[in-house]
């Protein structure tokens, strides 16, 4: 960003401009008279000038977002909480939607503001109604096969995994927090 003459220096150099003198001209007869500025501020402010005498108006110079108010509020935290702790709850993309945020704040929300993290439910052993079915009728036929003491000579091993609860929701995922009980 240049830096700011005042007005008393804006004045001489247009008075220069007016009378016909070149740029160089105009900024060695500044410093004769003791005002400072150089060369190209000189032909900043005869180009903001000529640019004034044909209607063009300078638009506002744009500043970042560095000092826009965040998406992050109480408020909107608040809404975020209540989708997330639920036993089946939306996942950031279907968050973001339901309340006009990006997915990023979403995201940052769950992440830096609630601590949590999503994972995905595991798949747990499932039978359907046509394999009990199966089974029922399969199992009297094999212990009629084992009777008579072949079943001393069968070995059964018995290893069972353990599943989460409420994995038979619509949603896939789940949110770890830290410092809280997982299902």
């Amino acid at each position: 960003m240049p830096a700011q003459i005042s007005s008393e220096t804006r004045g001489a150099i247009l008075m220069g401009f007016h009378n016909g003198d070149s740029s160089r001209k105009i900024s060695s007869k500044l410093s004769a008279i003791g005002l400072t500025a150089s060369y190209v501020t000189v032909c900043r402010v005869i180009k903001e000038f000529k640019l004034e005498q044909q209607g063009v108006i300078k638009p506002v110079k744009r500043l970042g977002n560095q000092n826009l108010p965040s998406a992050r509020s109480a408020a909107v935290i608040a809404k975020v909480e209540k989708l997330v702790f639920r036993p089946d709850p939306f996942s950031i993309r279907q968050i973001q939607q339901l309340l006009g945020l990006s997915y990023s704040t979403v995201w940052r929300i769950v992440n830096r503001d609630l601590a949590g993290k999503k994972r995905s439910k595991r798949r747990t052993h499932h039978l359907s109604h046509q394999q009990v079915a199966q089974r029922v009728l399969t199992v009297p036929r094999l212990l009629k096969h084992l009777t008579g003491g072949k079943w001393r000579y069968i070995v059964s091993i018995d290893e069972a995994w353990c599943y989460m609860s409420h994995v038979n929701g619509r949603r896939k995922i789940y949110y770890k927090f830290r410092g809280k009980q997982s299902p």
